[in-house]
């Protein structure tokens, strides 16, 4: 009796009532979803960096959504450009993903990415089983491959290269409430 009653008042209240905003003064906008609505101001209020379009000339099947910045002070939108090095990981769906960090200073980007890549033979070596006839097979590895970017505010043009630290002005841990 009492689920009768449940899905009576669900089927008749008002919140299963569903109307066009339009018809009662509200106002329908449209916003894309994804990661490049996404945005980080830097601490001193000069630099935007959002999330924008694919890489150029991305032909692999690791389509990476490039970071990009706008100054500001000039009002200039940058894209940084990846090196050599960083060109490779993106080549194999490495290159970085997410949002900036910006540096105390505000003159250093740091960007991140991280990803599921096979092991090589030299760094695996591969448990080898031994079945009961003396078979033996092995089992490939996979591993998480982690790798920091970080972008020079203060040279035009832009360049993305890799780096092996990150220093960001936000915390790294919450902050503990003050209760």
């Amino acid at each position: 009796m009492k689920a009768v009653l449940i899905i009576f008042l669900v089927c008749f209240s008002a919140c299963a009532l569903v109307s066009n905003p339009e018809n009662s003064g509200g106002e329908i906008v449209a916003i894309p979803a994804g990661p490049w609505c996404e945005f980080r101001l830097s601490p001193d209020g000069n630099w935007l960096s959002y999330i924008g379009d694919y890489y150029p000339g991305d032909a692999s099947d690791h389509y990476q959504r490039r970071t990009v910045f706008v100054d500001f002070n000039t009002s200039e939108v940058y894209y940084p450009l990846p090196d050599s090095e960083v060109s490779e990981l993106l080549s194999g769906g490495l290159g970085p993903d997410g949002n900036a960090c910006f540096s105390e200073d505000n003159r250093t980007a740091y960007l991140s990415s991280s990803g599921i890549v096979p092991r090589t033979e030299r760094e695996s070596n591969p448990s080898d089983l031994q079945h009961e006839e003396g078979v033996s097979f092995s089992v490939p590895g996979y591993r998480i491959e982690r790798n920091r970017f970080r972008i020079d505010l203060t040279s035009r043009p832009l360049h993305l290269r890799r780096t092996d630290t990150m220093n960001c002005a936000e915390a790294q841990t919450p902050k503990q409430p003050s209760v």
